[in-house]
Formats: structure tokens, sequence, C-alpha cells
């Protein structure tokens, strides 16, 4: 009878990993969207009957294994660019699945709690748990179950009204019925009770449902109309492929190398195409200042063809002590006059500053790269004509409530300029590009992203791909990109389905009045980690945090 237990709990095991390690397979570049509407049916129904110590470990197998399958491009990036190395590189990747996958801790921890709660309504109160619990994730690079459906803007519309997260509902409340079906086939639940979940959940998603995809196709047609009746912009996405090793390689032969091959690679472009309008460059293009006789080179580019270049630079700026170095864009006019310069305002973590360096010295000896100075605001970059651009550098086309402050600031057109050398010829290009993609549907702006090594694509307001490129190839893409928008409720709502998910979800949780609260209120502890990563977490938000702290709180059981 043991060794019967000890097998099962080793298939259970592994059947969890397996539906974690499989979420990669949903986001492109394979895009299997249909294995995303069953591969929670297995934790659902394995987590939800659990208890105690067993639920919460078993969730957190599950949700370190998708952490670290989806983010496995870390083990060949930190091997490559730390001085850590391969064992290293390993040890990270661990570390990040066990801290980033503790979220899975907190589902399996209220699962089957919240099944009790929401009686024969159990497939969307599960849904809703799951939901909140990946929200409140402090996450790092942010996933979540609905940005794989950017490719299907009939669908993916409705993020225009609740963000992605209105999306990610329904991907999971299809799992949670399923797995109510599933139910009295493995002999688990009363054929009788499981038709009845089904009925009664079902008329519920029904509504939900079907008022979700009605506000997707009317919205469809709005942006679809608004895109029609707006100008055009020939925009070329210079993607010139030279990641950290090449660019190296290329500046020791000649420090303005790697520039000197864009405006040579642009000029293959432009005359292919001469009615390109703007010529866009990725992250960190141009190492030093545009205003240096040195890169007048690069202003020639823009006047010589009467195109606007729009260009990541890293610079330095100020006199010393006190110069600071500063990773940005500018608009380069067709007459060669500059911008001001927009500043990145959200740094990466560990990869253009080192969290706690100052208090923990040892810390800086892992890292090789000079601390950058973060930009204080959002600022929107005009021009002598066009689109008011809001620049997202990298990392912050993924941070979903900072892109809501560059729309509200005034954006017209949102422009990615991104080195994505780091992550090699991996998945993580892909991922990359699919959360910035996701942006124009939430935010209703057209959407430019010119990637070093890709991948590179343009957008229109409705999230559907007007290009890309292959990635980890030298190419260039030209698009005619719609000029139309039409502002998205997304933007001054913000994430309400989720705040929505995280109160519904922690007071079915704590309805029991539990002892065991240690996991959900670490769990909640870490969430305020994204706070330390991204500042521009809106007021709303602390407020749903605060309440799902006091609902754990008040769900205590007197000891």
């Amino acid at each position: 009878m043991a060794e019967t237990s000890r097998v099962c709990a080793l298939l259970t095991g592994l059947l969890l990993v397996a539906c974690g390690a499989a979420q990669p397979l949903t986001c492109p570049p394979f895009g299997w969207l249909g294995l995303q509407l069953i591969y929670v049916v297995p934790p659902m129904l394995i987590l939800s009957r659990m208890e105690g110590r067993r639920a919460w470990q078993a969730g957190w197998l599950y949700g370190a294994a998708g952490a670290m399958s989806i983010f496995w491009w870390l083990l060949p990036t930190i091997e490559r660019f730390s001085n850590l190395g391969l064992a290293g590189g390993a040890a990270v990747l661990g570390l990040f699945g066990a801290v980033f996958g503790f979220w899975g801790a907190a589902f399996g921890w209220g699962a089957a709690a919240v099944r009790r709660a929401s009686g024969r309504l159990w497939p969307l109160g599960l849904a809703a748990w799951f939901l909140a619990c990946e929200f409140l994730n402090p996450q790092l690079f942010p996933y979540t179950q609905g940005h794989p459906w950017f490719v299907v803007p009939r669908v993916f519309l409705l993020s225009a009204l609740t963000g992605v997260t209105g999306v990610s509902f329904l991907v999971l409340a299809v799992n949670g019925l399923l797995a109510a079906a599933a139910e009295p086939l493995l002999g688990r639940q009363d054929p009788a009770v499981a038709r009845d979940t089904l009925r009664r959940s079902g008329a519920v998603f029904a509504v939900i449902a079907s008022l979700g995809l009605g506000y997707a196709q009317v919205r469809h047609a709005e942006v679809r109309a608004a895109m029609d009746a707006g100008d055009t912009l020939t925009v070329a996405l210079i993607q010139n492929n030279l990641d950290v090793p090449a660019l190296r390689a290329l500046t020791k032969k000649d420090t303005l190398g790697p520039e000197k091959d864009l405006v040579a690679l642009s000029k293959e472009a432009l005359v292919a195409n001469p009615d390109i309008d703007v010529v866009v460059w990725a992250e960190g293009a141009t190492r030093a200042s545009l205003r240096s006789k040195r890169r007048a080179f690069i202003r020639e580019l823009a006047t010589q063809h009467g195109v606007e270049l729009w260009t990541g630079i890293v610079e330095r700026r100020g006199t010393k002590p006190n110069r600071t170095r500063h990773n940005g864009a500018y608009r380069v006019a067709a007459d060669g006059s500059l911008s001001v310069p927009y500043d990145k305002n959200i740094l990466v973590p560990f990869g253009e500053f080192m969290p706690l360096a100052d208090t923990l010295p040892f810390l800086k000896t892992i890292r090789r790269f000079a601390p950058l100075e973060a930009g204080e605001t959002p600022t929107i970059v005009y021009g002598s004509g066009g689109p008011a651009v809001g620049f997202l550098v990298c990392y912050e086309a993924t941070r979903f409530r900072y892109v809501r402050e560059q729309a509200e600031a005034g954006a017209e057109m949102l422009a990615t300029v991104t080195f994505d050398g780091w992550f090699g010829d991996t998945n993580g290009l892909d991922l990359h590009m699919m959360i910035a993609a996701a942006n124009s549907a939430m935010t209703g702006l057209p959407h430019v992203r010119a990637a070093t090594t890709g991948v590179s694509i343009a957008t229109g307001a409705d999230s559907r791909l007007l290009g890309q490129t292959p990635r980890a190839e030298r190419t260039w893409l030209t698009v005619d990109v719609p000029l139309g928008r039409a502002p998205a409720p997304y933007v001054k709502l913000g994430d309400w389905v989720a705040w929505l998910s995280v109160l519904l979800g922690f007071a079915l949780a704590v309805r029991e009045r539990r002892r065991d609260l240690a996991v959900p209120l670490v769990f909640l502890a870490m969430a305020t980690l994204t706070w330390a990563i991204d500042s521009y977490v809106p007021v709303a938000d602390v407020l749903i945090w605060v309440g799902a702290g006091s609902l754990v709180l008040l769900g205590r059981r007197p000891t």
C-alpha cells in the first residue's frame, strides 16, 4: 500500500511538472492555442482535491516547472553574460523557478477551499483564484494565460476593456468546465452532481463569454474603422543581428563599426523602397551623443534620404564627477535636428542595475556593466511631423502598467527599441515579442518594434501582426503602418477583472477561517517585489493588495 501511494505521488508530481512545462508550447513560435484550453485541467483536478502541506507543495512544483520552462533561456543567457558559468546559471534558473513559481503554492494552498466555497460554480471560482495568483505573482517578466491569444484579434480585443487578464479568465474558465466534465469519467464525482455543476457554471460562463466576446467584436469593428480611416506611415525596421559577442568584435575593429553597419543596412532598405518615412534602429544602436561630429554621418542618413530616424541610444550626460549614463531613444528629423531624449524609466534588475548593491557591495562583482540612470517620468517624443511617439525601451514594453502611463501621457503611437541579443537564438525572442505585441490591443495604438536580433514587428491598433522578421537574422522589414487609433477603456479602467478576481479568490480561500496562513502571507509579501521593479503601480493595485491581506488576516482562526 505504501509503495502504491509513493508511485501515485510520483506520477501526480510528473503530471503537474508536465502541465507546467507545456506552457511554452502555447506561445510563439509554436502557438498551440488549443493546448491552452486543456492543460490547466489536470492541475485544477489534482490541487482542488488536496489539503494542507501536500496541496501547496504540489502547487509550488507546478508553478516552478512553469516558470523554469518558460524562462529556460536564462540558463544560456547567464552563462554567456555573467561570471557565474553554466553551474551558476543552472542555480539561478532553479532559484528563479522556486521564487517566481511560488504563485503555484498559493494556488494549491487555496484551491480546495475555493472549490468548496464556490459550490456548483467551482470551475469559475478556480479560474478566478488561478487568475488572482498569477496576477499577484511578482512578475519579473510578466506572462499571463491570455497573452498567446494576441494573434486572434476577435478574442484578444477584449483586452481593450479588461486588460489581458480578461482573456486569461475565459481561457481558465474553459479549463475549469472541462475539469468538471472529466471528474465523473475519472470516477471522482457523481454524474448527477457533475451535470448540475456543468449546467450552472456553463450558464454563467455563457453569459460572461457572450458579453466579453461580444464586446471584442464591437471593438474589432471600431478599431478596423479607425485604421482604415487614418493615414499610413511607411516604416523600415532595421535588424542587423549583432548579439553581444558580434557587437564587441565589430567595435574592437572600429568603435563606430556598429553604427556604420546600421547606416549601410538602412541605405539598402531605403534604396529598395524610396517611400519609407521612418527608419527605426534598436536599443543602444547609437553608443554616444548624436550631436558629436564623429556621428554626423548618422544625422546625414536622415537628411540625405528625407526620412526620420528613430534610434535607441546609450549616452553619458553632464560633467564630471556628476556625469550620468542613460539608455533611451531620440527622433532625428529629416533636417537632422534632434528631439528631446527619452530616458528609459524602468531598468532591468540584475542587467542594468543590481538590486541591493549599495547595501551588499559584493553583488557588484557578479555583473559586468556600469549602472544606468533611470528616467523619472513618461515622456512623449514629438517630431516635426507624424505621430507623437511613446517610446518603450526593451523591458518597458512588458510592464503593462507603464504602457498605460505612456498612453495616458498622449502617445499616438508606440515604438519599442530593444536589444534582444541577450536571448541568443531562443524562445526568449518570441516571448518578448508576444508580450510587446499585446500592447496595441490594450491601448488602441499602433506599435512598431525594432529588435537587434529579432523579432522585429509592426502592429495596428488591434495587435494584428502587419509583418515580422525571422529571429536571429540580418534583415530589415518595411511595413505600411496604419496610424488610426482607438483609445481603449483599459487605459483608464486598469486591471479591474484582476482586482475582482483577487478579492473574490481570497474571500473564498479564507472562508473556512484557517490556521495555515503562512503561504498566502509570504506570497502577498513577495508581490511587493513588483513595486520595487516597477514604480508605476496604480493606487488601486495597492488597495486591492491591502484588501487581500486583510481578508487573510480576518480569516485566521484564533489559536
